[in-house]
């Protein structure tokens, strides 16, 4: 608090807490790389998390790039509060509060959000109204690192197989091409394409 004094009053302002922190907190989405069309991992890794009594993360990202299905891979000591997802316009907000113990984490991963990734790229951003309470409910200084997603290298078909037919016990021949493949597997199916087997190249 402080003093203020006049020539014969004396009044004080209320008090305010210092807290000394031997480190901010920090909050890391990892950056991830993916094959279109397939459902993928974003850990979410938290540091310097020392008696943390809520968080919200407001997290944006390209909702035609992917869509958020679920968080999974949680931390234990999450277990000592509840954890909450809820859509938001521009992404996904996640909200952990404690409901019997302080969440302690000098590094770590939180969870891991679990996304269906369509095609391209995007970031994972912190966007804000993202914060951290202290056990007091006062936000602490954090530091924010986004994540992006990005695809890896796909195959591409130049030239598809086409029908062929051929006498009983004679030879067959199919062939394809195709840009940056870097090795190929010839599959056979006797069903109609419900189940396919594996013919040696």
């Amino acid at each position: 608090r402080c003093q203020l004094s006049s020539t014969y009053c004396v009044t004080y302002t209320n008090e305010a807490l210092l807290t000394v922190a031997e480190a901010y907190p920090e909050v890391t989405i990892s950056d991830t790389s993916s094959c279109p069309q397939k459902e993928i991992n974003v850990p979410v890794m938290a540091s310097d998390f020392i008696e943390i009594s809520e968080f919200t993360f407001n997290i944006e990202y390209d909702q035609d790039v992917m869509t958020f299905i679920e968080l999974t891979s949680l931390n234990p000591a999450l277990n000592s509060g509840s954890i909450s997802t809820n859509a938001i316009s521009s992404g996904t907000a996640i909200n952990w509060t404690t409901t019997s113990g302080y969440l302690n984490l000098s590094s770590d991963d939180l969870f891991d959000m679990v996304f269906n990734y369509e095609n391209g790229s995007s970031d994972i951003i912190l966007q804000e109204g993202s914060q951290v309470l202290n056990r007091f409910s006062n936000p602490v200084v954090v530091t924010w690192n986004n994540g992006y997603v990005s695809t890896l290298t796909t195959p591409q078909i130049t030239l598809q197989p086409e029908d062929i037919t051929v006498k009983k016990n004679d030879d067959g021949e199919f062939s394809i091409e195709s840009i940056d493949a870097t090795a190929f597997q010839w599959q056979v199916s006797e069903d109609g394409g419900n189940s396919w087997s594996t013919l040696e190249n």
